[in-house]
């Protein structure tokens, strides 16, 4: 049984032109009895990703995650790494950023405390692609 759910959004950024980003909540908890389900999800949807569409993860209403789970987002951060996508994590609780924290994690991911701010952080990303601004 999958403890742990993927809801799917859509969400427009705007900037300069406008681009599009699916946002992901992750809910639940992954351990290791759902992790390789879980990681096999991730991967399903990141490939369906749009051609310049970005990812956004919402931690939120995720309770926990266990090695196994951590080990799906390399897996995903190595994906979205070779397909050149943009993608930012969101809503980590205080739990969650303390295993990032102790893993490391908080150096390998784009992590912001709102979708908002994600939105900016991308659409920021996207513009220094094109070297029209820097972010700070």
């Amino acid at each position: 049984m999958l403890n742990a759910r993927i809801r799917e959004d859509k969400l427009k950024l705007h900037g300069k032109s406008s681009i599009g980003a699916r946002v992901l909540r992750l809910e639940g908890r992954v351990h290791h009895t759902n992790a390789m389900e879980f990681t096999n999800e991730l991967s399903l949807r990141t490939l369906c990703l749009a051609a310049k569409e970005a990812l956004i993860i919402d931690f939120s209403e995720l309770t926990s995650i266990s090695s196994a789970g951590l080990r799906g987002l390399l897996t995903l951060k190595r994906d979205l790494d070779a397909a050149g996508k943009h993608y930012v994590f969101v809503g980590l609780s205080h739990e969650m950023e303390l295993i990032f924290r102790v893993t490391r994690f908080d150096c390998l991911f784009p992590i912001a405390s709102d979708i908002d701010t994600a939105s900016r952080m991308i659409s920021g990303d996207l513009k220094n692609q094109r070297g029209t601004t820097t972010l700070h």
